[in-house]
């Protein structure tokens, strides 16, 4: 009786750890749906940007993906590569580093929309991760109400799944609905921008496998 007892103690004792570490870390089964999402992205964005819109923390958000031939580290340094963001990007004119903090930096922009007819000046709050190839921002001042965002690459067997999200609120004089429709213009040129930026900069031709 002793001894059966003890055995089952010994069955009983990593079914309750289980359990345990069930109840403090309930989000546990994400990278599972996290990896069906990257796949799924992968597969809608290997042949051209994947333009759509989602709802994170009650705000909506324009996001695109790409998947560029590189490594994600060859990517991430294209895109810190801000004094040269204009030669890059079709859509900025101007990037000025107003304050560099470590891994936190202001970014001054000066950007055209709608084929060049509109302009927007604007400062954002940005932190990079590059552990995680991740940078987020924030609005500090200039255009629009609201303009929260980043930037996130994902090393995958194609390369990089580059996912760029932006969440822009407007005004009386600048509708938001505007503003999303125009962001669903840019974002994949903006995306295509990139991609060719970095194919050239690390002398990769289109579907050429990287190492």
């Amino acid at each position: 009786m002793h001894i059966l007892l003890q055995h089952s103690k010994r069955r009983l004792v990593p079914v309750l750890i289980a359990a345990a570490i069930a109840a403090v870390s309930p989000a546990m089964a994400a990278p599972a749906q996290d990896s069906a999402a990257v796949a799924k992205a992968v597969a809608m964005s290997t042949a051209q940007p994947w333009q759509r819109s989602t709802v994170i923390d009650n705000k909506e958000y324009q996001i695109a993906t790409i998947v560029i031939d590189a490594k994600a580290d060859d990517v991430w340094k294209v895109l810190t590569d801000y004094p040269h963001a204009p030669n890059i990007f079709t859509n900025v004119k101007k990037l000025t580093v107003v304050k560099s903090e470590g891994n936190n930096k202001q970014l001054a922009f000066e950007v055209t929309a709608a084929g060049g007819l509109c302009k927007y000046d604007y400062v954002v709050d940005a932190t990079e991760n590059e552990a995680e190839h991740r940078i987020e921002w924030h609005r500090a001042s200039g255009a629009f109400k609201a303009n929260d965002g980043y930037w996130q690459l994902t090393p995958v067997r194609e390369g990089t799944l580059v996912t760029y999200a932006k969440h822009l609120e407007g005004s009386l004089f600048l509708p938001t609905p505007f503003i999303n429709m125009e962001l669903k213009k840019t974002m994949p040129i903006v995306m295509n921008n990139l991609k060719a930026a970095v194919l050239k900069k690390h002398n990769i031709a289109y579907g050429e496998p990287i190492q």
